[in-house]
């Protein structure tokens, strides 16, 4: 037996109130979600690496002397911030970059770190004295 066009048509305005209910209990998670998106994403900018500075970058020269020189002692945790790390590449090492290779920075994880740098091999192959 085919169901009536009626109790068809009643059947998808049930099935389009069941779709309206469900969005308007949607709508209010929508709006609770946005603003906290909006939070983490300005959580995660602060949670980005302290700015960098020269006296960072000094910092971290010391701490590299202090181990070269033999004075931390054996066994001794000479700890870098990734700030500390990345203050050093920019303003002590500059210099001392290779020609083609620009933009170091360091990322330290709890138990790895990561090195990302724009490298230019053209420019490193000139430098090398290679066409």
């Amino acid at each position: 037996m085919r169901p009536s066009l009626r109790s068809s048509s009643r059947q998808l305005v049930s099935r389009d109130q069941q779709a309206i209910s469900s969005t308007r209990a949607i709508a209010p998670l929508r709006r609770g979600v946005l603003p906290l998106a909006a939070l983490a994403l300005v959580a995660a900018a602060l949670a980005l690496p302290s700015s960098l500075s020269p006296e960072l970058g000094r910092i971290a020269r010391q701490k590299v002397e202090r181990i070269e020189k033999g004075v931390a002692m054996p066994g001794e945790a000479v700890v870098f911030t990734e700030a500390e790390v990345n203050s050093l590449l920019k303003y002590e090492y500059d210099s001392e970059t290779p020609t083609g290779v620009r933009d170091l920075s360091v990322r330290i994880f709890q138990d790895h770190a990561t090195l990302h740098a724009y490298i230019d091999i053209g420019k490193m192959q000139q430098a090398a004295g290679r066409p």
